[in-house]
């Protein structure tokens, strides 16, 4: 997916483990539903990888196999939103965008509701993180600033995190999305996709695990009553 590189099958031994680009695949999916499948590598691509073979017999017709007929990249449609929100602070959220693959068939309708960096910095590098983080920020459907403060108060978005919802409210002039008010309505949008800005990101409600363990060590703590013995 990414423009003008390819990936070139480099095991030669039909015994051995497959190997791209002289990278190591893992021998099984580490994550398989159906229509996505995950493996394992050993180390990152090299962009500068060259290998030269000598010309063989077509490759199996695969949808992924590049060909003159298939180009080594479609049409990528985050670009532009992407390169704005980096100019404007939100890089981290902009990351995210660049590695969907969304809209290479169906274009969908998309809003995002970007925290700006300094508000996630807690989450760089912790990659479990990342999916939960990002998916809950997007709602499948354009909304634009008019179409948000057009709903009634207390109106309940779904998101594309299973189970995560974003409540409107209104407090005077601000506009809050559980409880975090939009502070760049309408930063970027298009026919598909609108993104609009947040001064923090959108927290995951406490579970109950959580709270009783909050409890739990509240009520733990010692309580040393009070020594009235010298009066």
């Amino acid at each position: 997916m990414f423009s003008g590189n390819s990936l070139i099958v480099t095991t030669s031994d039909p015994n051995q483990q497959v190997s791209l680009n002289n990278v190591t695949i893992g021998g099984s999916p580490i994550f398989d539903d159906g229509s996505l499948i995950v493996f394992g590598i050993d180390k990152f691509f090299d962009l500068n990888f060259e290998v030269s073979f000598p010309n063989e017999n077509p490759s199996p017709d695969l949808q992924c196999v590049v060909s003159e007929a298939t180009p080594t990249s479609g049409a990528y449609p985050f670009d532009g939103s992407s390169g704005l929100l980096r100019s404007r602070g939100y890089s981290v959220m902009a990351s995210f965008l660049d590695l969907q693959l969304l809209g290479f068939l169906d274009q969908p309708k998309l809003t995002v509701f970007a925290p700006v960096d300094d508000a996630i910095t807690e989450f760089i590098g912790n990659f479990s993180e990342y999916s939960s983080l990002f998916l809950r920020h997007v709602v499948p459907c354009k909304l634009t600033w008019t179409d948000l403060t057009s709903f009634d108060d207390g109106t309940v978005l779904r998101t594309f995190s299973e189970g995560f919802t974003i409540k409107i409210t209104k407090l005077n002039d601000l506009l809050m999305l559980n409880e975090v008010p939009v502070t760049f309505p309408d930063m970027y949008y298009s026919d598909w996709l609108v993104i609009h800005g947040l001064p923090q990101f959108l927290e995951l409600p406490e579970t109950p695990d959580q709270g009783a363990e909050s409890s739990t060590e509240f009520s733990s703590e010692e309580w040393i009553a009070p020594d009235h013995s010298e009066f």
